[in-house]
């Protein structure tokens, strides 16, 4: 305990900051402080050495975004043929990177058109339930159009017919470079991301995009996920009755002045 101090702290800090959020050292900060307080209670040192620490202010998150419609089509037409599935599947389920991997033909409703998420012994979802998430047309015809030539249990698999697991944000990062589309705050999990800020922008009620996406929170999907572009903003503005010109008896929109 007496080779605990502010400066070894300050050195430990600085290290994890390259491995894990501000939020996550503050937790592991507080854990150590309350238990060098309870061996101060018990006679074990005189002082607490972190007593001083003052809790790192949480960095800005980093920016993340959805794609627009037209980089979906552009990031599928360039996708490889094994690939192009995957993030179909993704970009129209909203389903989450183990949730897709883990996909068995058997999770699959051909008659009702719905993929069923959830828990078999070997997979666990993360909400823990069952969700029943509706397919497109267009991935319904194209798993439909693969199931023949499947021999694996699993939907999405490698040439050697196991799950596929590994290489996906490699390649989904080849494919972004490919498609020529700004990768700034893309990653697999934009896929998701685009699935319900698409479904919020369309006016799909809020609750039915919780369902969908599997949140147990409704603030995780409005606040995380639900993407709010310039043009929405000026949309929502238009809306304002009393914004109108003096005069005008209908909306008219404002022009915009950069101002």
């Amino acid at each position: 305990m007496s080779d605990i101090n502010p400066s070894c702290i300050d050195d430990y800090i600085e290290y994890r900051r390259k491995l894990v959020s501000d939020r996550t050292i503050n937790l592991e900060v507080m854990v150590l402080k309350s238990m060098l307080d309870k061996g101060v209670e018990w006679g074990l040192t005189a002082s607490n050495p972190l007593e001083g620490v003052k809790p790192l202010k949480h960095r800005q998150k980093r920016f993340k975004r959805a794609l627009t419609a037209d980089e979906i089509e552009r990031l599928l037409e360039v996708s490889a043929e094994r690939y192009r599935p995957v993030w179909l599947c993704l970009v129209t389920t909203g389903l989450r990177k183990a949730e897709l991997v883990n996909l068995t033909w058997d999770d699959i409703d051909w008659d009702a058109k719905v993929i069923k998420v959830q828990n078999r012994d070997d997979f666990e979802t993360k909400a823990g339930g069952i969700r029943i998430v509706p397919m497109a047309e267009r991935l319904h015809d194209t798993l439909k159009a693969m199931r023949p030539h499947s021999k694996s249990k699993y939907v999405f698999v490698t040439k050697e017919g196991t799950p596929l697991r590994n290489n996906l944000l490699r390649n989904f990062k080849a494919t972004v470079k490919r498609a020529g589309i700004d990768a700034d705050g893309l990653n697999i999990h934009s896929l998701r991301r685009t699935f319900v800020t698409h479904l919020i922008r369309s006016g799909a009620n809020p609750k039915v995009v919780q369902r969908l996406s599997g949140h147990r929170s409704i603030a995780i999907t409005m606040n995380i996920y639900a993407e709010v572009l310039p043009e929405d903003e000026r949309d929502a503005i238009m809306t304002v009755p009393y914004g109108l010109r003096v005069g005008t008896k209908k909306v008219i929109k404002l022009e915009h002045t950069g101002s």
